[in-house]
């Protein structure tokens, strides 16, 4: 099977072909993406059932600056 590139380079001279070419291409891979997506979702979506799903509600309490400011003299063996 003929890479993608190869391809181009066969129908570079002809611009019109070069177009279609590259339009379907590029077209199938949205398609790719999207089914991808789909499937993600669909996972995440029966991981959320089962309860073991990527928690959303993540607050921070603290920035990076103040973990510093309080540890950042501390050893490695005192944190």
């Amino acid at each position: 099977m003929m890479r993608f590139a190869t391809y181009l380079n066969l129908f570079s001279e002809n611009k019109i072909l070069y177009s279609f070419f590259n339009l379907i291409i590029m077209s199938e891979i949205q398609l790719d993406e999207q089914e991808q997506i789909k499937q993600r979702r669909s996972k995440l979506n029966e991981l959320r059932e089962n309860g073991i799903a990527f928690p959303t509600d993540f607050r921070r309490n603290v920035i990076a600056g103040e973990l510093l400011a309080e540890y950042g003299e501390h050893s490695k063996e005192q944190l």
